[in-house]
């Protein structure tokens, strides 16, 4: 059974899970610090909105330079992130289900994949740069799962 915790973020623009850089301490805004607790507290998944992730690189680092919270993280692009992100997830022995969180027709025409088609090449760009990653079949497959679409009734889908 999966006790699983939501984690917006990568699905509205942040290019990262939400609430790194708000507020409070190091250890309650620092990924690795949260991801812990996560685990600590029962919790065996975690679910990963995501829309198209911005190409451009994010900095979410708190301000201490090269010892500060979360400065460790990938400064790459949104998608590179949530890569990284998936297999931090699953070395803390935690599922990963990503969700496409185009959950209106407004946003997936925003995000260009209102077809069919494009929908679906899109999915499978974000696939296969999942299963590439190293490691795969040791230790990701079977461990992340697609959630293809949130909320696709909200689009007249049955």
């Amino acid at each position: 059974m999966l006790a699983t915790r939501v984690w917006f973020g990568f699905n509205n623009g942040q290019g990262a899970v939400d609430g790194l850089w708000a507020g409070g301490s190091d250890l309650a805004t620092d990924f690795l610090e949260v991801v812990r607790l996560v685990s600590l507290l029962g919790f065996n998944a975690v679910r990963l909105p995501f829309r198209p992730l911005p190409p451009a690189p994010i900095s979410i680092a708190r301000p201490g330079g090269a010892k500060a919270c979360n400065s460790y993280m990938p400064t790459g692009t949104g998608l590179d992130r949530l890569l990284w992100t998936v297999q931090v997830l699953n070395a803390h022995s935690l599922y990963v289900i990503l969700d496409y969180h185009g959950s209106s027709g407004q946003a997936l025409e925003t995000d260009g994949v209102a077809r069919a088609d494009a929908f679906a090449a899109r999915w499978a760009d974000v696939w296969r740069a999942v299963a590439c990653l190293p490691g795969w079949r040791e230790d990701l497959a079977g461990r992340v799962a697609a959630d293809i679409l949130n909320e696709p009734d909200m689009l007249g889908l049955k």
